[in-house]
């Protein structure tokens, strides 16, 4: 499959998306600019049981987010947008990447007031460029969120999502005269989130969030980890993005955990700081892993 074609089309595909003039309600649109500028910590990026080849990582996310909402009717509206965003790591830059996609996202409320219930239906194809070509290729991420105001400082949020990615081959693995499957980075996963916000302040909110996710992830480890077992992993690559020759990938379908806490402060009308850390916990039969992330980002919305 032509990635490089496919990446092109996405990009072409967003300018199009962007500037097309709305079918109805041509008079009621409103241009979209997300900026943010995010640091992310990771201290278990290969995903691996084993603490003592854990490998954590420092990374720089800028993203950028152009386009514009056609309001269909008086209580929905489309968003539509194209997203870049990029990874850039402290110290395995073979992990660096750069994402380019289209975020068609449809919005209802069912009725008028700040406590009626919402809807969110989106839907975003994209293409991931990494330096570690293995790790390239196709997302598709769809799903839905349904919310509501309790009052008028806390709301809720429930929801689900469908991730698809298709990856590169890896170079074949042979172990014990058997040839497996290399196909690591071709993976789907789905995921059920719910999240409480706190207004405790004019200008601070609070966030809370679970998360539960069944599907595929990619773990790397040192060669006397995996025993050649169907049962281990699903299929395995050589790899070498954490610089140690001799290290395998392998992808396994894993259940994880996810709780989130977060802060938002605003800046202004436009802009904020914010500041999250999330615990995972993901587990099969043969792997168990936790993972800690911490992070702060600045935001600006026109």
């Amino acid at each position: 499959m032509d990635f490089w074609f496919l990446r092109r089309y996405f990009i072409v595909l967003t300018l199009v998306l962007i500037l097309i003039p709305s079918v109805s309600h041509a008079e009621w649109t409103e241009w979209v600019t997300d900026l943010e500028a995010a640091y992310r910590f990771d201290d278990n990026i290969n995903l691996t049981d084993v603490d003592s080849v854990k490998k954590d990582e420092h990374i720089f996310v800028p993203i950028i987010s152009l386009g514009r909402y056609y309001q269909i009717t008086d209580n929905m509206r489309l968003r539509i947008t194209g997203d870049f965003s990029g990874a850039v790591h402290r110290n395995y830059y073979m992990l660096n990447s750069f994402e380019s996609g289209v975020t068609l996202a449809l919005s209802q409320k069912f009725g008028i007031g700040f406590d009626i219930p919402w809807v969110r239906i989106y839907v975003k194809p994209s293409y991931l460029a990494v330096r570690d070509a293995n790790r390239e290729g196709i997302l598709l991420t769809t799903g839905f969120k349904i919310g509501k105001a309790i009052n008028e400082r806390l709301d809720i949020a429930v929801g689900y999502e469908f991730s698809y990615r298709q990856g590169n081959d890896g170079d074949t693995v042979i172990i014990d005269g058997k040839v497996f499957d290399n196909s690591v980075f071709d993976q789907s996963a789905h995921k059920g989130t719910f999240v409480l916000n706190y207004q405790l302040m004019d200008s601070l909110l609070a966030s809370a969030g679970y998360e539960i996710r069944y599907g595929d992830i990619a773990s790397t480890v040192g060669k006397g980890r995996v025993h050649g077992s169907e049962d281990e992993f699903d299929a395995i690559i050589h790899d070498n993005v954490y610089g140690i020759d001799g290290w395998w990938t392998y992808r396994v379908k894993v259940i994880t955990h996810t709780l989130s806490f977060g802060l938002s402060y605003a800046l202004t009308e436009h802009s904020s700081i914010n500041a999250n850390y999330s615990h995972v916990d993901g587990y099969d039969t043969n792997l168990r892993y936790e993972n800690n992330l911490a992070g702060f980002s600045l935001m600006y919305a026109l």
